[in-house]
C-alpha cells in the first residue's frame, strides 16, 4: 500500500545569538547540509529558515522566505536560502546574549506557515529558555525585555502575536488545537544538559507530537542527527546511523490537567519524576519516530522514500526533473560530499543517474570525477565512509533479482547461468566471492590470484538458448537455485545494465 500524496514543508528555526560564535557557527555548518540532503529527496515542497536573536540586536528576526527546490521559478531559490544562512553573522562573544526572542520566533514561524491539513515539520535549535514573567522578574533588565517582547508580539504580529505571548497557549496553537487551521510538528534540539532550562521546549515538542533532543553542538553531529531523524520519519530503508544524543520524553500525558508557564518546570523539569531519557544509539528505532499528518510510521505502510523508489522516480522522470536531480547531486558534492554518505539512501539514485544515457551525459559523467576529487580532500574517517558508500551504491543484488523475476516467461531465455552444483567444489565458493574492487583492480595489475578465480567462475558459466536445453544437473534446481541473467536484460528497454 502506497503512502498517499501529501504536501509537506520544512522550517528551520534557530537561536542565532545565545550560543555564542561557536554554537552559531556549528548551526551555520549543519543547516546547509540538512537542506541539501532533504531537497534531493523531494519530500518537502517548501523549505525555509528563520533566525532569531535578542532585543539588543539590530535584526531580531530574520526570515529567508520559502523556497521550492524542484521549481525552476522559485523565489527565493535553494541557492538563495543557502546564501541567506551563510551571510548570517555569528555573534561577537562580548555581546549581551541573554533573553532570546523565542516567542516572537514562534509567532513569525506560525505567520509564515500555510493553512491546511498538512503539518509543517519545524526544526528548532535552541540555546536558552524563552522569557517567562516569573523568571524574568528576577532582574530589572530581564523584566524589561520580557515586557518589551509582550508588547512587540501585539504590535508586530497582530492577531497571531497575542497567542504567543503565553508559551502554553502558543504550543496549543502550533499543535492545531481548536479552530486554528495551521499545524506544526516541532523537533527541538538543546545543547545544555541542565534539563530545567529546556523544559519549555520539551513541553512544546511533546504537545505538537515531535521530540526533544539533547546533543553536542558541532556541525557534523547536528547535521547527522537531524538528517537521521528525518530519514526515520521518511521511513527510509536500510540502517540509519544517528550520532549519540539523548531523547527526552515525558512518561505521563500532560493533557489531562492544566499547565501554565509558571509550572512547566514542575511538570517537565528534572525534579518532576516525569522524564524518560533514551540514548539514540542504544534505544529502539521506534522511539525516534514522530507523528506527522496523523500517519502512523509503524504501521508497515510502503514508503515512497525508499532508495529503490527514488531511483525509479528518476528513471521515469522527464528531462527537467532529471536535470534538477543532477544539479542537487552536484551541489552536495561541491559543498560537503560526506553528507551524501551519511546513509545509503541515495545509493541507487546515484547509480541510476550515472548510468542514465539520456539528456546531458557530460554533466552526469563529471559527477563521479567530482565525487572522487572531493573525497580525496576530506579527513580519513569520512573518506573511508564516503568510499564505502560509493562501493555499496553499486550493489545490484536486489535489483537484479527483482528485474529477473519481473520478466515474462517468454523472455527468460536465452540466458547465462552458473551450475549451482559446482559453486562449493574445489574452493569455488571462494572464487565466487570476488569483490567489485578486486575486479576493477585487474586493469591496474594482472593479479594472478584474481585472474585465476575469475577464470574459475567463467568456465562454469553456461549459455542456454531454451528451457529444454538446460543441463540435466540443473533441471531440478531451476529456477530457484540457479544464478542466472536472462539476455533480455541487455535490451535498451531494460536499461542495458548487463
Amino acid at each position: 500500500m502506497s503512502t498517499p500524496s501529501r504536501v509537506h514543508d520544512l522550517m528551520i528555526v534557530f537561536d542565532a545569538i545565545t550560543g555564542g560564535s561557536v554554537g552559531v557557527t556549528a548551526l551555520k555548518e549543519a543547516i546547509p547540509d540538512t537542506i541539501n540532503f532533504v531537497a534531493l529527496a523531494d519530500c518537502f515542497e517548501r523549505i525555509g529558515v528563520l533566525a532569531y536573536r535578542n532585543y539588543t540586536s539590530d535584526n531580531v528576526i530574520q526570515w529567508s522566505g520559502w523556497c521550492s527546490p524542484f521549481s525552476a521559478t522559485s523565489t527565493p531559490s535553494q541557492d538563495d536560502i543557502l546564501n541567506f544562512v551563510k551571510a548570517l553573522e555569528a555573534p561577537d562573544d562580548s555581546e549581551y546574549k541573554s533573553n532570546p526572542a523565542s516567542k516572537a520566533a514562534l509567532a513569525k514561524a506560525y505567520q509564515e506557515m500555510r493553512a491546511g491539513q498538512n503539518a509543517t515539520i519545524l526544526l528548532l535549535y535552541t540555546h536558552a529558555p524563552p522569557m517567562f514573567e516569573h523568571t524574568s522578574g528576577r532582574s530589572e533588565t530581564s523584566s524589561g525585555y520580557y515586557k518589551f517582547e509582550q508588547l512587540q508580539l501585539l504590535l508586530e504580529y497582530e492577531v497571531t502575536g497575542q497567542f504567543f505571548r503565553d508559551w502554553v497557549t502558543g504550543a496549543h496553537i502550533l499543535a492545531g488545537n481548536g479552530f486554528h487551521t495551521k499545524r506544526a510538528v516541532v523537533l527541538s534540539f538543546g545543547s545544555n544538559f541542565s534539563i530545567s532550562n529546556w523544559s519549555p521546549y520539551l513541553y512544546l515538542s511533546t504537545m505538537t507530537g515531535g521530540g526533544f533532543y539533547l546533543t553536542t553542538y558541532s556541525g557534523r553531529v547536528i547535521s547527522r542527527l537531524t538528517i537521521g531523524l528525518l530519514l526515520v520519519w521518511m521511513r527510509a530503508d536500510g540502517n540509519i546511523d544517528i550520532p549519540e544524543s539523548s531523547k527526552v520524553a515525558l512518561k505521563r500525558d500532560l493533557t489531562t490537567h492544566t499547565v501554565s508557564e509558571a509550572d512547566i518546570e514542575r511538570s517537565c523539569g528534572r525534579y518532576s519524576d516525569n522524564l524518560e531519557k533514551t540514548n539514540t544509539l542504544a534505544g529502539p528505532r521506534s522511539c525516534l519516530r514522530v507523528r506527522y499528518d496523523s500517519v502512523n510510521t509503524d504501521n508497515g505502510q510502503f514508503s515512497i522514500y525508499t532508495s529503490r523508489n527514488l531511483a525509479r522516480k528518476y528513471i521515469d522522470g522527464d528531462e527537467d526533473y532529471k536535470n534538477v536531480i543532477v544539479e542537487q547531486l552536484d551541489r552536495i558534492i561541491s559543498t560537503n560530499v560526506s553528507v551524501i554518505a551519511i546513509h545509503p539512501f541515495y545509493g541507487q539514485l546515484w547509480r541510476a543517474v550515472c548510468s542514465d544515457q539520456t539528456g546531458n551525459n557530460n554533466i552526469k559523467r563529471s559527477l563521479l570525477g567530482k565525487f572522487r576529487a572531493q573525497v580525496s580532500q576530506i579527513p580519513d574517517a569520512r573518506d573511508k565512509q564516503a568510499q564505502t558508500w560509493l562501493e555499496e551504491s553499486y550493489t545490484f543484488f536486489h535489483e537484479i533479482n527483482e528485474e529477473i523475476s519481473a520478466l515474462p516467461a517468454n523472455r527468460q531465455f536465452p540466458l547465462v547461468c552458473v551450475d549451482p552444483d559446482t559453486i562449493d567444489l574445489q574452493g569455488n565458493q571462494y572464487d565466487a566471492a570476488l569483490t567489485r574492487a578486486q575486479l576493477l583492480n585487474i586493469w591496474k595489475s594482472c593479479d594472478m590470484d584474481i585472474l585465476g578465480r575469475l577464470g574459475n567462475v567463467l568456465i562454469r558459466m553456461h549459455y542456454v538458448q531454451q528451457e529444454k536445453d538446460m543441463p540435466a544437473s540443473m533441471t531440478n534446481s531451476w529456477p530457484c537455485l540457479t544464478p542466472r541473467i536472462p539476455l533480455a536484460l541487455i535490451m535498451p528497454e531494460y536499461g542495458g545494465k548487463f
